[in-house]
């Protein structure tokens, strides 16, 4: 047959088209981009939730309030979960944008998927739309443990790793969370680690060198920078809050300081451009031997206290 000897493709190379050649072409019929081979490249598409009816779920206790909602223990079809839910104060919220706030958080944390970040588990509605979600039950916070004497030393150190992979983890999807203190790292209820929640104050970035002049969530722990009226970096902000909530927790808990995490915790205290990343704690400050970081022990370490807690009250520079 005379078509069974024709070339099937043109003499020559010819470049087949793929992800990294694609160029996408908008049409007026879809309104998004038309191509033929590969998948265009970009941000991947943010996974979605199952929705809940509020008048699904049982409210049984009230776990804690911010300036924004409240968080509860819910139980719906036989299971127990966390709710945090909007509180609509008339003249003093914005019942839109917290509603919206929250329906952005929750999407973020269906995003991260991460063993020490609480998982984000459904959408709670009413009659307006997204008020709130649901989210994994957890334990106690280190604050909720400190304040009651079950903060021991060695819980307290076995923290600070699971926090700095959690804290590396958004950092390399370019995520700050701007608000890491003791009440917003909460041990699971098996206490086998400790996750990191409230993610209101949150903050998504272009690239890993941006800076910013908006307050972030935690205001009692604000690094050099900010002090000195300087634009700072969200992720390095993130690494100082870090330093400075183990810091803390071991000044108010402990007679006899640990020394050596505190050692390995001052590099996050110092300014900016000295301040290591979390992946560099990770890989680097927290595998030092303990002979190491007591020979590399600075004289001096940043005191975060004005004077000793008083032994009748010893949380109350911290959390009164």
């Amino acid at each position: 047959m005379s078509f069974a000897k024709a070339p099937r493709f043109r003499e020559g190379h010819a470049d087949t088209p793929g992800p990294g050649q694609y160029k996408p072409k908008f049409t007026s019929r879809s309104g998004g981009p038309s191509y033929s081979f590969g998948k265009p490249r970009g941000t991947p598409r943010q996974p979605g939730l199952p929705k809940l009816r509020q008048a699904q779920l049982k409210l049984v206790a009230e776990l804690g309030r911010g300036g924004l909602a409240t968080v509860h223990r819910a139980r719906c079809y036989g299971k127990e979960f966390a709710v945090k839910l909007c509180r609509f104060q008339p003249g003093l919220t914005n019942p839109e944008q917290d509603r919206e706030g929250l329906h952005k958080e929750a999407l973020l944390l269906a995003g991260l998927r991460h063993t020490n970040i609480v998982r984000a588990l459904c959408l709670v509605t009413d009659q307006h739309g997204v008020m709130g979600f649901g989210q994994e039950l957890l334990g106690q916070s280190l604050e909720a443990a400190a304040s009651i004497g079950q903060l021991t030393p060695q819980r307290l150190a076995s923290a600070v790793a699971p926090t700095c992979m959690a804290l590396a983890h958004m950092h390399q999807l370019l995520i700050a969370h701007l608000d890491v203190k003791p009440a917003n790292i909460c041990f699971t209820a098996q206490l086998t680690t400790v996750k990191l929640i409230d993610f209101d104050a949150a903050m998504p970035l272009h690239h890993p060198d941006e800076v910013t002049e908006r307050f972030p969530g935690n205001l009692a722990a604000l690094s050099p920078e900010i002090l000195g009226k300087l634009p700072y970096s969200p992720l390095a902000e993130d690494c100082f809050q870090a330093g400075w909530t183990y810091t803390k927790l071991i000044e108010v808990t402990q007679v006899m300081f640990d020394e050596v995490l505190l050692a390995r915790l001052s590099p996050l205290l110092e300014p900016a451009d000295t301040r290591p990343t979390m992946q560099k704690m990770l890989d680097d400050h927290l595998q030092r031997s303990e002979a190491l970081v007591r020979q590399l022990q600075p004289e001096g370490r940043p005191v975060l206290l004005g004077s000793r807690p008083q032994p009748d009250n010893p949380l109350l520079k911290l959390f009164g």
